[in-house]
């Protein structure tokens, strides 16, 4: 099997340049507790092994779906308090290379945008490549649970593939969870005001590389396979530039484990009668019906003695 040469996500995304972040947004963005936030906790350099967290959101454009846009919040958390550390902000019709080919004309439900924004947090975190679990927090139980497979969509299949394998690639290294939209929750409020912001005003594409490996194509289930550990790689085909080749089968077991053809079958049956019947011979005749009568006569005997 061969596939088109793509460049791998994970290669894409770790040599790329960061991606732009955002460090203030407009007025009309802006709530409560979003300000409340930047006064407070700003920007500052943390502390060496400082926890990360991420919180994603998602705004969809009433009139005007080329400006539905999305946010990821990026929070240090060190022995100095939390700090705002920028959000990533980008329209969701340049986030991904799906959207950027999609000419069907559909219109994006509130869920592909939120969507998209977990698919950014994820590159993000592959990207990194910090130690430690970073915790990433949406307020849209689908996106969560269509990542976690725990749901099953028909709308935007492409996305969701994108969506779930690069979950898969840092499933070990992040605790996904979800917050309650607008209960007080302040990053998440940050976040929605983030996102607010790439609705109501032209942002530039955060990080164009990135977007070209968020396609959706086929090949992307087998990449896991360049970050397997041996005993995974012996189960699977070798996935290298771009096609699969089969490998000799990780297994010790005999012929005789696996389904035979049915004429084999056949024969081994007859033999295995053949030799019943040595150890067992069948007689028969008049020898055989004499022996049978004797038999029932002493059992009658046997019963009235």
């Amino acid at each position: 099997m061969t596939f088109d040469a793509h460049p791998t996500i994970r290669q894409t995304l770790q040599n790329a340049h960061h991606p732009i972040r955002t460090f203030s947004f407009c007025d009309e963005s802006l709530n409560e507790a979003a300000d409340y936030m930047f006064r407070h906790h700003p920007l500052r350099p943390t502390l060496p092994n400082a926890k990360i967290h991420l919180f994603t959101d998602g705004s969809k454009h009433p009139k005007h779906p080329t400006d539905d846009a999305w946010s990821v919040v990026i929070v240090g958390d060190d022995d100095l308090g939390v700090t705002f550390q920028g959000a990533i902000v980008g329209k969701h019709k340049s986030g991904t290379d799906i959207a950027i080919k999609d000419s069907s004309g559909q219109e994006t439900t509130s869920t592909t945008i939120e969507i998209t924004a977990l698919i950014w947090a994820l590159a993000w975190v592959i990207h990194a490549n910090i130690d430690g679990i970073v915790t990433i927090s949406t307020d849209s139980l689908g996106a969560l649970q269509l990542a976690k497979r725990k749901a099953f969509t028909l709308n935007d299949p492409d996305l969701v593939r994108t969506l779930c394998i690069l979950y898969d690639m840092v499933s070990q290294k992040i605790d996904l969870q979800h917050v309650h939209a607008h209960e007080f929750n302040p990053w998440n409020e940050v976040a929605d005001a983030a996102a607010n912001h790439g609705r109501l005003v032209a942002v530039p594409d955060p990080q164009p590389q990135w977007a070209t490996v968020m396609d959706g194509a086929y090949q992307r289930d087998w990449e896991f396979l360049l970050d397997a550990d041996p005993n995974t790689l012996e189960a699977y085909p070798i996935f290298a530039q771009g096609s699969l080749t089969a490998s000799k089968t990780p297994t010790t077991a005999e012929a005789h484990h696996f389904h035979k053809p049915t004429e084999i079958q056949r024969q081994e049956n007859r033999s295995r009668d053949q030799h019943r019947d040595l150890q067992h011979p069948v007689r028969s005749g008049a020898q055989g019906r004499s022996e049978e009568k004797e038999g029932k006569d002493q059992q009658a005997e046997d019963h009235h003695g």
